[in-house]
């Protein structure tokens, strides 16, 4: 006959089965599934753990499991809240409510994003190695999201190419300026708006690689064209590589996030210009790695 003493260790061991299996259904499978799909997989990680959270609350399960699911979820995905929560609250907001006057300021964007960055992550940068005189940036392409921001903390009076939407908003409403292309057929008036910029000023940030499938330091495609135009318009190129966010489970962690510039170099040879860059793309992403949790 069984005691309620066992019965209540019979009734604890299988509370904490659930809360495991739970887990695994509605929290990890996901978010690994999401991470293999998509590169908003930390967005989409954030609605989903709010939405969990909300299931577990409004469920009939005791309080006291209640209580711990929340506090696990919570826990394993407080930057990840954290994070979205200021994107949400702070540049969405500025995207799609503040004055063209303000969004347009590129100080006030590169401040708040700045601000979101160093309070999540360990930033570190090198921004005293960029150049003061007009140059075509060109950088590694992101992950995840998360990282498409980045670009906007670079000190620089700059104009940003884009394929599309960058943001969860549109990332063309959070800077001044912006130059638009397509897939095919859009090299020369792409050609014609660097000049414009350059002549004006301003420096050009392009992406030039594809996002990494595999290995995160393994860049398997660079394109041609950037080189091309900073060849035929005599501009000088600058190489910055932005950092990937690391996570478990799309779980972000407190960790080191770079931004490392690297040499500023007119292109003679775009073959050799190209091999050049990815070389400081794969060494740099590479030591990256390496030190991600110093």
């Amino acid at each position: 006959m069984l005691l309620k003493k066992d019965i209540d260790k019979i009734l604890y061991f299988y509370r904490i089965l659930s809360l495991i299996i739970l887990l695994l259904i509605f929290v990890f499978l996901p978010s690994i599934l999401i991470a293999q799909n998509s590169s908003y997989s930390i967005f989409y990680t954030f609605f989903i753990g709010i939405y969990i959270i909300i299931f577990i609350l409004t469920s009939k399960m005791p309080i006291s499991l209640k209580v711990i699911l929340c506090l696990i979820i919570i826990s394993s995905y407080r930057i990840n809240f954290k994070f979205m929560t200021e994107l949400i609250l702070k540049v969405t907001f500025l995207c799609n409510t503040a004055p063209i006057s303000i969004r347009k300021d590129d100080q006030i964007p590169r401040s708040i994003v700045t601000k979101i960055f160093s309070s999540n992550f360990k930033l570190h940068t090198q921004f005293d190695k960029l150049p003061s005189f007009p140059s075509i940036i060109i950088c590694n392409y992101c992950k995840s999201r998360v990282e498409n921001i980045a670009c906007i903390m670079l000190p620089l009076n700059m104009a940003i190419v884009l394929r599309g939407d960058g943001f969860i908003s549109n990332l063309d409403k959070l800077v001044k300026w912006t130059i638009f292309t397509k897939d095919k057929d859009c090299y020369e008036d792409t050609k014609t708006q660097i000049k414009y910029h350059i002549d004006s000023g301003r420096s050009v940030f392009v992406y030039i690689t594809k996002p990494p499938k595999t290995r995160l330091n393994l860049l398997s495609y660079m394109r041609s064209g950037t080189f091309n135009i900073a060849k035929e318009l005599n501009i000088p190129i600058t190489l910055v590589c932005i950092d990937y966010v690391d996570t478990c489970f799309e779980s972000i962690t407190r960790q080191n996030f770079r931004i490392h510039v690297g040499d500023t170099f007119m292109v003679e040879n775009v073959q050799e210009s190209k091999y050049k860059s990815k070389l400081f793309f794969t060494r740099t992403l590479t030591e990256f790695i390496r030190r991600k949790y110093e």
